[in-house]
């Protein structure tokens, strides 16, 4: 007969009263909680009506797994109101009633200012992280790389899944800010509120950070050049899934937890890069790169003339908003550029350089292409060479 058993329910700080109350119904089953060791462990006994208290200590931290100093204080303080410390764990402290006469730990109006101010915290700390990489991600989108994630699918569902989540970590905030207005309101009329299971739940922004992880491999995984990488990746995965294990049941605290991931994240990564370097051999490079999405396609390469090397890049799209910005940052240097649209029959064409090297921009109604030309002589490109070029890169 099984003795012990471990269970992984999840509950928010302004959850505490919902969650004393699971661990009660749980005893009156005949399991009773033990400790948090990689989940909440329950051991089995008798069925027994058993009062617990789910108090959210404000001076713990995130990183702590188990009682630290401070804690351990608190604790002491509790037990002379009638109260047994059973375990802790984040900033949640669980207690045992042991006393009929036992009196409530913290006043109502304190008990509501702890919850806040950790859920406030929480939120902040999370949130700032969420929106710096959005932020970034917008940053390297509308001013660096504009090209690169217009034509690419999976960097624009990356985008997508970003503001999706910097959405719903707003409206988190709103739910907090009208939650604690609600409490507050109850207080004042009945002196008193319950912290039960909050109604409203975004569970896309609770796993935002999960979904964000799964999305970054996803768009890794669609780079890969061979199968090396993808043997990374899942060694990545699973390395951090031990280390999250190891500290689980490890359960150190705040200094040690963070040395302890920091090392072993570095040990992990610095493991997984000579895995990829061994392998750079294997890896296979191709003359051409193509990129296409809902927008349009994105065409780079090399080829060559009898008396020229060329390098081309073709952005195609029906979309004028995007020709007109990809238009705009090309470095034409008008003023020493020489106009050529007959040649190239386009809507504009110039052409800059002299001297070996020529740069061709040219725009079509729906395509911007930038060439790049080496002669292998002093002369300028002729018109059967430009035609030629034409041709090989299938211009209008």
């Amino acid at each position: 007969m099984k003795t012990k058993k471990r269970v992984f329910p999840h509950f928010e700080y302004r959850e505490c009263d919902a969650f004393a109350l699971y661990l009660h119904e749980q005893s009156l089953e005949g399991w009773h909680f033990k400790e948090w060791r990689c989940g909440l462990v329950l051991e089995k006994g008798e069925p027994q009506d058993i009062t617990y208290m789910v108090e959210v200590f404000p001076k713990g931290a995130e990183s702590d797994l188990k009682p630290g100093e401070n804690t351990e204080e608190y604790a002491e303080y509790c037990c002379a109101a009638g109260w047994s410390f059973l375990d802790s764990h984040q900033k949640f402290c669980i207690f045992k009633k042991e006393k009929e006469d036992a009196v409530s730990i913290v006043e109502p109006e304190e008990r509501l200012d702890n919850i806040w101010k950790t859920e406030w915290s929480k939120w902040k700390s999370g949130s700032c992280v969420g929106l710096g990489i959005l932020g970034f991600y917008l940053l390297d989108f509308w001013s660096f790389r504009f090209r690169d994630y217009i034509f690419r699918n999976w960097l624009l569902l990356l985008l997508v899944t970003l503001c999706m989540l910097a959405i719903c970590t707003i409206c988190e905030a709103i739910c907090l800010k009208k939650w604690r207005q609600q409490k507050k309101r109850e207080l004042d009329l009945h002196g008193e509120t319950v912290y039960g299971r909050c109604g409203r739940k975004i569970v896309f922004c609770r796993y935002s950070f999960v979904i964000f992880l799964v999305l970054q491999l996803l768009v890794a995984g669609n780079r890969l050049e061979n199968e090396r990488t993808l043997i990374a990746l899942v060694l990545l995965a699973i390395g951090m899934g031990i280390i999250s294990l190891i500290v689980s049941i490890w359960r150190p605290l705040e200094a040690e937890n963070v040395f302890f991931q920091v090392v072993a994240c570095m040990i992990l990564i610095g493991g997984i890069g000579v895995f990829l370097f061994l392998g750079n051999e294997e890896t296979v490079y191709t003359r051409e790169e193509k990129a296409e999405s809902i927008f349009g396609s994105f065409t780079r390469g090399d080829t060559a003339l009898e008396h020229a090397k060329i390098h081309y890049e073709i952005s195609k799209s029906s979309h004028p908003w995007i020709l007109n910005r990809l238009w705009k940052e090309e470095e034409i240097g008008y003023d020493t550029a020489v106009q050529c649209d007959d040649i190239w029959n386009a809507k504009q064409a110039y052409r800059n350089g002299g001297e070996e090297m020529y740069w061709y921009y040219v725009r079509y109604p729906e395509a911007v292409v930038t060439i790049e030309l080496e002669m292998d002589t002093n002369q300028e490109p002729s018109d059967n060479e430009i035609e030629e070029i034409r041709e090989i890169l299938d211009l209008p």
